[in-house]
């Protein structure tokens, strides 16, 4: 139980507003260093404002943003999805440092910073242990952050650099994750922002769900696109 650039960019970008146009879809690979990150971006030629997908290994829930990625793009949004995690580092011996991600994921904004200089600011989604790097970039560069969703984990930032998150945060949680739930209802206590903490049903296999890509559109739609224009304003001399 839940608790709880192509012409006519204001149009497509209008809230409640689906996009028609058809969805490309772009192979990447992001430099960071010496490590190419692989990368797909998801778009209709409008929305410049970029969402993060799955910061972490995304292989590992690739069908599931897929289909949260057409569903943003559909909502007048881009989606970025990107394993800041190589393939060969997460199959291979030892780990990657914490210091090490925070650079890749610092290095990924830059990119899209280069690639949009427009939009200033994106969206960002963490899954499982990706959360917890989300809540850090967010806290570290509010300046780049404008909507946060987490997804299952065990959510976690550091009490000093949860305070400094301006960006609204929505964490989803399922219930048999316990230790997760409180953990996050502990973070929830050091947030300032606007944040809502969701405990959703038990999934057995994955932390994904019609419903969780739902709210998570519906976080990013909220909080990212621009509201439709009110066309009951009186004008001007009238």
């Amino acid at each position: 139980m839940e608790t709880g650039r192509t012409g006519g960019e204001p149009a497509s970008r209008a809230r409640g507003v689906i996009v028609t146009e058809p969805t490309v879809s772009e192979e990447l690979e992001i430099p960071v260093g010496k490590v190419r990150l692989w990368a797909r971006l998801e778009h209709s030629g409008v929305g410049p404002s970029i969402v993060l997908l799955g910061c972490g290994r995304a292989s590992l829930y690739r069908d599931d943003l897929d289909l949260l990625a057409v569903e943003l793009v559909r909502a007048g949004l881009a989606a970025l999805i990107v394993d800041v995690v190589s393939t060969a580092e997460s199959t291979g011996p030892g780990t990657i440092g914490s210091a090490a991600l925070h650079r890749r994921i610092d290095a990924i904004l830059r990119w899209v910073a280069l690639r949009w200089p427009d939009d200033e600011r994106v969206g960002m989604l963490g899954t499982g242990s990706s959360s917890a790097w989300v809540l850090w970039t967010a806290g570290a560069r509010p300046e780049s952050v404008r909507a946060v969703v987490t997804v299952g984990g065990r959510p976690d930032g550091g009490r000093a650099i949860l305070r400094e998150i301006t960006a609204p945060v929505l964490m989803l949680i399922h219930s048999p994750e316990h230790e997760a739930l409180e953990r996050a209802r502990e973070m929830q206590a050091h947030l300032r922002c606007v944040n809502e903490l969701r405990v959703l049903p038990a999934r057995t296999r994955s932390p994904w769900s019609t419903r969780t890509r739902e709210l998570s559109r519906q976080w990013f739609a909220r909080h990212m696109v621009a509201p439709a224009p009110d066309k009951t304003a009186a004008r001007p001399g009238i």
